[in-house]
This record gives structure tokens, sequence and C-alpha cells, in this order.
């Protein structure tokens, strides 16, 4: 076995904390256990602890057993089998022995430490209890355990098996997520766990793999948010702090400008996750303004490689790239948790859940009573855990209204709760849902162009801006003019040239050549020279803007008939083409 120089420090560095390595009698006790007692009689001697350590590694790293089992990963696993559970020797000597018996061959650097054993029993966990049976159940798993940017970079259909070990290789490869630090499996393995509830052994296999990483240390977040949805941002930190061990920064308070880096930078850094407050107002005109709060604390968050959470309330988004300054762009590809008043419990819930899953944080001991929603005039809130057909219910009314956003959340919330319908496939309304709703977003940011459009219409200063935007956005929705803005941003047609005068010289040159009853060859000594002066006429020679001076008629892109005209000179057969747009 090849041990790195990181590795062999680490091994060093637990084995003198955690071994009985301060005499030889001590460690010989170890080989009388069967595993090891082949190399009863190689036990090494030495005159310090720091000696038997490096002896017992050099001893034991090249060495097997008859059944191909390396020496040295057998002494780590009887070492940890010796120390009390829970103990943080226990758990660094079993990392240790993943580390050992694992393959770092294709594995990133900071991954989690897989053994082939413990990699294949993964992969054959997940294809049998990650719900993983369809593309939209695989994108769902990757949405809920914070892995949405792996969804482009894996093949999501083929069988569970193939899924799920492509999902573990690309994440090992990965090796650590951005900003966390974290090896880029635990949100995987935190979220599986909870789908193998009531599999003791199952669940006993996972908390071995996340032991090391479970530190129990509270939640850093960090909320970034607009001062008008305050009374939102208070109650969701309290809500969250009722559930979560969190430690939750909010700028409560205006920040002086000199204490920008130490203050809200600080708290950026050390954070774990961001919750960016989405609402109506969020990305008006001030998130333009270099010195605007909100506008630098999510650059910097994007920066650093935060995990960042958009809160979106009443599902809003953020606009399109177009509308955000540079250091924005790609705002809208984070992944967001709508908010709805009259749906804040199952919301809360989500987020709750979410968080647990992509950060080393716990939940909080004691149950606590829910938090109430928001008040909104008009709007019923539920007192009580609806049922599986009240949810329905309000989902199927909701798209009948054309409400695609709200139903979409009510009908993912219905089979997260693993609701089973006999008459009806939910992930074929699931999905359904999910292209309305998309059609609905690309159909507001249609209508938000549109209307920038019209208002930059209304002035003669923006017109020129106004006529360039039309001709893109003409472009991508031909058919969309609700309030007529064509004809009044068509670009004008180019005035023609003026003709010039015909001198006495051309018009006699021009009578030679047109006079049939003028030998050719005098009628061809008067065109060469004709076009050594210019030919005055139509449709010859070049316009100020190099195109041949001839009359143009537009033709419209795709498919027509030409040739077949009877009687025409030499005349194509019919045929059809295809003219480009």
């Amino acid at each position: 076995m090849e041990i790195s120089p990181e590795l062999n420090k680490r091994l060093r560095e637990v084995l003198l904390r955690c071994g009985p390595l301060d005499d030889s009698s001590e460690l010989r006790g170890l080989f009388v256990e069967a595993r090891l007692a082949p190399w009863r009689n190689r036990v090494p001697e030495a005159k310090s602890a720091q000696g038997r350590v490096t002896a017992l590694i050099e001893a034991l790293h090249d060495q097997e057993n008859e059944r191909g089992e390396n020496a040295l990963l057998l002494f780590v696993q009887v070492l940890g089998d010796t120390m009390e559970p829970g103990t943080a020797c226990r758990r660094d000597l079993a990392a240790l022995a993943r580390t050992l018996g694992g393959d770092a061959g294709v594995e990133a650097a900071g991954s989690l430490a897989l053994s082939d054993a413990h990699r294949h029993r993964l992969v054959q966990l997940l294809a049998l209890r990650g719900e993983i049976l369809t593309s939209l159940d695989r994108q769902t798993l990757l949405e809920d355990a914070g892995l949405a940017q792996f969804i482009a970079k894996l093949p999501l259909g083929g069988s569970a098996e193939e899924f799920a070990a492509a999902l573990v290789r690309t994440l090992q490869q990965q090796g650590q997520l951005p900003g966390t630090g974290e090896p880029a499996l635990l949100p995987l393995l935190r979220l599986l766990r909870e789908r193998v509830a009531g599999h003791p052994a199952e669940v006993y296999f996972l908390d071995e793999l996340l032991a090391p990483y479970e530190v129990g240390r509270p939640l850093k977040l960090f909320v970034s948010y607009r001062r008008h949805s305050w009374p939102f941002t208070r109650h969701l930190a309290e809500a969250l702090a009722q559930r979560l061990r969190a430690e939750i920064f909010i700028d409560y308070q205006k920040i002086d400008r000199a204490d920008f880096a130490s203050s809200i930078e600080q708290h950026l850094r050390t954070s774990d996750v961001v919750l960016l407050v989405v609402t109506r107002d969020t990305f008006g005109p001030r998130i333009h303004e270099a010195e605007d709060w909100l506008r630098r604390e999510v650059a910097l968050a994007c920066a650093l490689g935060k995990p960042l959470l958009l809160i979106s309330v009443d599902g809003q988004l953020p606009p399109p790239d177009s509308d955000l300054p540079t250091d924005l762009h790609g705002l809208g590809g984070y992944q967001g948790i709508p908010f709805y008043p009259e749906y804040w419990e199952a919301a809360l819930k989500r987020l709750v859940e979410f968080l647990t899953r992509i950060t080393p944080a716990r939940e909080a001991e004691e149950s606590p009573s829910p938090t109430p929603p928001l008040s909104r005039s008009n709007v019923p809130t539920l007192q009580r855990s609806p049922t599986p057909q009240e949810t329905l219910a309000e989902a199927l009314r909701l798209l009948d209204e054309g409400d695609y956003e709200k139903a979409f959340f009510l009908l993912r919330e219905l089979k997260e709760r693993g609701a089973s319908l006999r008459f009806l496939d939910l992930d074929q309304l699931l999905a359904t849902a999910l292209r309305h709703r998309e059609e609905e977003q690309r159909a507001r940011a249609r209508d938000a162009a549109y209307a920038e459009i019209v208002l930059l219409e209304r002035s003669r200063f923006t017109l020129p801006q106004a006529r360039l935007a039309w001709a893109e956005f003409q472009a991508e929705h031909p058919a969309h003019d609700p309030e007529g803005l064509a004809p009044r941003l068509a670009v004008p047609a180019p005035a023609p040239a003026p003709r010039p005068r015909v001198s006495a010289e051309q018009q006699a040159l021009l009578d030679t050549m047109l006079d049939p009853t003028i030998p050719p060859p005098e009628r061809a000594v008067a065109g060469q020279r004709l076009a050594e002066i210019g030919d005055p006429r139509p449709g010859v020679g070049l316009r100020a803007d190099g195109l041949p001076d001839i009359v143009w008629v537009e033709i419209a892109g795709g498919r027509c008939r030409i040739g077949g005209d009877e009687g025409a000179y030499q005349s194509l057969p019919a045929q059809e083409v295809a003219l480009s747009t």
C-alpha cells in the first residue's frame, strides 16, 4: 500500500494520540486479536512512542493476509474497535480506516473517504431507498440535497443503479463544495439518512460515514434583505431560531461604510449559508447602485462561493441577467424555496430540512410550537395539517386558476409526504405543473421586457434604444405585440440616393448602344467608353451603401416554390427551396 506524505502525517498523529504505544508490551496486546495474529511476531521494538509508530507503519503497510487484506488497515480497525463509541479517537480511526481502504485514484482532494465495499453498499442503498425511479425524482433528489448545480453534469436517464453510481462518482470527483469546504457527498448522505428512517442497519451505516463530520456546532446563517421586508425577515429568523441551533446574523441597523469590510465581510466569510429574501422590490433600481448594501452582500457571497438560498416570498424570483449588474449574473440559477403566507409551516419545514442537509447543523432538541403564519388580509391560514385529499383539491384548484407556482409547491409537498393516490399519477401531474410553471415564468419575463420597450418608445431620447431592443425582442417573440409597437419601431428605409445628372457624352453613348441599326462593333465601343465614365442607368453599379443599384424585394424566410414557369426563357424545373430567416 502506497501512503502519501499527507496520509502518513495524519496516521502518525492519530496513532500517537489514540494508540497504546507507551511501551512494546501494550502494543503486543493488540496482536492477540485474530485479525492481527499473523503478525504477532513482527511487533516492532523502539525506544519511544514516535519510534514505535514509525516502525509499525513501516512493518505493516505492505503486508497482506491470505485473503488480501492489508495489515496496517486491519491494525487501525482493531485499534478503533477498542475505543469507546462516540469518542473522538473512535471517529478518527474509523475515518483513517476508510481512507486506507478507499480508492483514491478516482476521488478529488477533500472528498469523503470510501472503501470499495462502502461505495458499493452506498450505491445499492441509494438505488433501493433513494426514491430515484424517474428523471423528475432524480432532479428532486439533487434539489432537496442542495446539489442542484450537478443536475446538468449527470445523465438523468438509465436505471436507478446506473444513476446512483454516476452520482456518487461525480460528487467524489468534485471533492469539496465551494463555500462550506465539506465533501460534496455529505448533503446526499444526510438526505438519504432521512429517507431510510425505519431501517436501523442502513441508518447506522450512514451514521458511520457521517460521524467524522457531525461536529454539532451551531449553524451560521447570514440573511440579506431589503428594509421594507423586515417584518417577514424577522418572523423567519425567529422561526428558524426555534427549530435550529443556529447563529443568525441580520443587519437590522445601518452599518457605517468604514465598518463594511470588518462586519459584513467577517460574518459572510464565517457563515455556512446565505439566505436572500426575494420580494417584489428586491431588484428595483437600487440594485444597480454600486453602494447598494444588498448588492454588495450578495456579490460578496457569490465571490466567496457561499451556498446561497433564495427565500422567494410569494414565489418572486430574480430577474434575468440582462436586468442585473454583472456581479450578480447567474443569481437566477440558485436554489429557491417559495414562501406563501397561507402555506407558511410547509415552507418553513422544507427550509429547515434543506439547511440540515447541506450543513452539519442539528435541529433544536425541543420540539417548538408552530410559528404563527404571517397575516394577510382576506387570505385564510391553515390551522391544522391538511389531509392529502385536501392538499390535492387545493392544488387542482390552483392549476385550474392558472396559479402554477403555488400548485407545484403543494403537489411537491404531497409527494414528499408519500401520499398514495389510486387513480392519479402524481409524478405526471407534477411534470405538467412544472412545465406550465416554467411557461408562466417565461411569459412574465417576456411581458416585463415588452413593458420596458413600451416605456423607451414613448421618449424621443430613448427611441434608438427602443428600436434596438425591439429588434432583439421580435427575434425571440415574433408574434407578441399587444400594443402594436411594430409600425412605430420599424427602422425607416434609407432614402434613395439622388440620380446623377446625365452628361451630353453619356447620353450620346447611350443612344449609340441602344440603337439596333448601328453595327455591333460600334455599339460595343460606346459601351466600353460608358463603363469608363459611368453608366447612369438604374440597376447598374452600386448604391451608396455598397449594394447593387437595383430594386430590392423582401422575401420572408421559410419554404417556397421556384421554377416551373411555362413559356419563360430557360425556366428551371419546379422545386421547393428553404430560405433561412
